[in-house]
């Protein structure tokens, strides 16, 4: 079993909803979260964190799922972000789940 993460702007939701729907992945939780893209360093955290337009909504997408649907997810991924150009790409990660509660 894996666990598979996205994240992305909201502003893409649709697409990555199609994507994860097109790897066969049957179930998934998505949470809404503030993505951040600073260019200085976290020492001007504090001032930083006060300008609402550098902060965008974002979205944290996760499933338990088989490794082939995972990786499919990866690899639709990458292809999206290659023909969308986007500024803020999306981002897939697989993370092992070594033990469960789900048999």
């Amino acid at each position: 079993m894996k666990l598979i993460v996205v994240m992305s702007v909201e502003d893409v939701k649709d697409s990555i909803l199609a994507i994860l729907q097109k790897a066969s992945v049957p179930v998934l939780s998505m949470v809404d979260t503030k993505g951040m893209k600073p260019a200085v360093s976290l020492a001007f955290a504090a001032s930083w964190l006060g300008k609402e337009k550098q902060i965008y909504n974002s979205l944290l997408y996760f499933s338990f799922t088989d490794e082939e649907k995972a990786n499919r997810v990866v690899s639709l991924i990458d292809e999206y972000n290659n023909q969308e150009k986007c500024i803020f790409p999306a981002h897939a990660f697989v993370l092992p789940v070594e033990n469960s509660s789900l048999k």
